[in-house]
């Protein structure tokens, strides 16, 4: 019997069925190795994901499961049926989509919040309709995304603070000139109100200077500063706006202070928009402690409580944002240049609080 042609079928057989496990191995392989969480889901008669059908490493490694307890668990053990990822993906499927893209946030079971973007594609399989889903964690990259635009906000608060900062200088000029005239004819009694608007002038001049740092770093003198006298010159200054709301300010060292490397004015400025908002924070008055201590070798230690109206835990992760203020008047950039200043000294500036109970700011400058 002649079997040549049935031989070359069976080797053109064989071959289909090398090709197909070849094929099934590769889709296998990236299937099993994807960055992405990978999920492919039975949607039930009420269009609710029901169970998972297959998923791959990096989804169970998302949810913290192995392969064969997703796959053994109904669907709503896992992802809440009232979630938002659910209830955005089942709409999508009574709508009639066949694909999808969403965004979603998600909090798992260990806490941790993410962030998710993921695809569906809808279709059959031996008659039961499934959901294959490829879900992306954007949680970082939506982070690096926020922190650009905070620097292009922050650039243009630069631009604007340079233009403000021009404007100013000018009739500041002026009025220092005709000041230094004025205080040559003056009695010692009008000297007196002389010397402090001369002295709020140099303020002004600071406050602009600051501006302009906001866009362009200025050279600084840095000097070896008794970071206790500068405070007490701070709490002195704004002592009569305090008296007027009642406020009662404390200043209270442990143990002995050595100095500060630092700028004196930069510091001055900083301790001012601090303890300016603890005063604007307590409309019903109150006490507000101004404690130094020395917190190791080399580093000194600062921290203001208030018992002011407190700040929200959702706010303080965007304190010293430009433009962003708690405050009705307030345009956001108080904070901004302080924590501008501290990161200037290699120090840091934390800030807790709790709502109607005070607010305490921590700051931790390094020694001489």
């Amino acid at each position: 019997m002649d079997i040549s042609e049935a031989k070359k079928a069976k080797e053109e057989l064989d071959l289909l069925h090398r090709r197909l496990k070849e094929s099934e191995l590769k889709y296998r392989t990236l299937f099993e190795y994807a960055n992405d969480a990978i999920y492919l889901l039975e949607i039930g008669s009420d269009h609710f994901p029901s169970r998972f059908v297959e998923v791959n490493e990096a989804g169970c490694k998302r949810f913290g499961y192995t392969r064969e307890e997703l796959l053994s668990m109904p669907c709503h053990d896992i992802i809440p049926r009232d979630s938002d990822i659910v209830q955005k993906t089942v709409e999508k499927i009574r709508n009639g989509n066949l694909s999808f893209t969403l965004q979603s946030q998600f909090t798992f079971e260990s806490g941790e919040i993410k962030k998710l973007e993921y695809s569906g594609k809808l279709f059959n399989i031996e008659n039961k309709k499934v959901l294959l889903i490829v879900s992306r964690d954007r949680t970082e990259y939506l982070k690096t995304e926020e922190l650009l635009q905070k620097s292009e906000k922050l650039a243009a608060v630069g631009q604007l603070a340079t233009a403000i900062a021009h404007e100013i200088r000018n009739p500041l000029t002026a009025i220092k000139g005709f000041m230094q005239l004025l205080t040559e004819k003056a009695s010692k009694e009008e000297l007196t109100y002389m010397n402090i608007i001369s002295s709020e002038i140099e303020r002004i001049e600071m406050i602009t200077n600051e501006f302009m740092s906001v866009a362009k770093p200025q050279a600084v003198t840095f000097q070896s500063i008794d970071l206790q006298l500068l405070i007490q010159q701070v709490i002195l200054l704004l002592q009569p706006q305090a008296t007027m709301k009642n406020i009662f300010i404390e200043l209270n060292s442990y143990g002995e202070m050595p100095f500060v490397y630092c700028e004196s004015n930069q510091m001055k400025q900083m301790f001012i928009n601090i303890l300016k908002n603890a005063i604007e924070a307590m409309p019903s008055g109150g006490e507000i402690k101004v404690e130094l201590r020395k917190k190791d070798n080399n580093h000194i230690h600062i921290q203001i409580i208030d018992e002011g109206v407190g700040i929200s835990k959702e706010r303080i992760k965007h304190l010293g944002e430009p433009f962003y203020s708690i405050k009705e008047d307030g345009i956001g950039l108080g904070l901004m240049i302080c924590f501008n200043i501290i990161q200037q000294h290699q120090g840091t500036l934390s800030i807790d609080s709790e709502v109607n109970k005070g607010t305490s700011v921590e700051i931790c400058l390094p020694l001489e």
